[in-house]
């Protein structure tokens, strides 16, 4: 095994979820015959995540040939304004996880993308291609109505996805107030339940716990998610 791959078997990196997400998109991109494939991280606050992401791209690209292409989505100014009890406004202020230096997370080698998910989603979704289709996103964006907005740009034609796009949810488990009926988990269901593309649905990773039998069950586990395309071309016999 090269080292990143030992090291991820052991669950060692310092995200070990970003290690996972991006490794198995990696490897079911280059499976597949793609030579590059996209992957985000909606909330990228203080730029830790994102930065573990780039470096976890370059690993990953010298064992594998394939381009990973970095996208970061955020505010640029912190949590929004919200009084919606399914964003938690208990637990969630208006100007939360700023971004303290834009100018260092520029620096990294990805497309940033500034402002309300609300907007920027619809903009961005112009820009999807089947030449680097989403393989892994990351959300990390706490509260409800941002997660809803973030996950409209998983509606779109099925050329611009892996057909399984490997996912990470950091407010799916581990705290008392997450519940199906607020946060991102409600955001999941309702976006299971749409008549409009019952094509599309998110599930959690039920084999991760396979890929590390080495070592005893993470919290992560819980957190690791895949986003099922069946209508892919490449779902189908």
């Amino acid at each position: 095994l090269d080292n990143f791959r030992h090291k991820e078997l052991l669950s060692i990196h310092k995200r070990p979820w970003y290690a996972y997400g991006l490794l198995k998109a990696a490897e079911l991109a280059e499976k597949k015959g793609y030579k590059r494939f996209t992957a985000i991280e909606f909330g990228v606050a203080s730029g830790r995540g994102l930065k573990s992401m780039s470096e976890y791209k370059n690993e990953i690209e010298k064992i594998i040939d394939i381009k990973i292409d970095l996208v970061g989505f955020d505010t640029g100014k912190g949590m929004p304004r919200t009084n919606d009890y399914r964003d938690f406004p208990d637990k969630y202020h208006e100007g939360d996880f700023p971004m303290i230096d834009k100018d260092k997370i520029k620096a990294l080698d990805c497309e940033m993308v500034f402002g309300d998910l609300k907007k920027t989603i619809p903009s961005y979704k112009k820009k999807l291609t089947k030449n680097s289709p989403i393989g892994f996103f990351a959300m990390d964006v706490d509260i409800y109505s941002a997660t809803k907005n973030a996950l409209n740009l998983f509606k779109e034609s099925p050329e611009f996805y892996l057909p399984f796009v490997f996912c990470y949810f950091d407010e799916s488990s581990g705290r008392h107030h997450f519940t199906k009926f607020a946060g991102e988990l409600l955001a999941i269901d309702e976006f299971n339940n749409l008549n409009s593309h019952k094509f599309r649905k998110i599930d959690n990773d039920r084999g991760v716990w396979n890929d590390h039998k080495l070592i005893p069950n993470q919290i992560w586990y819980d957190r690791s998610y895949i986003l099922h395309v069946f209508d892919h071309k490449l779902r189908k016999k």
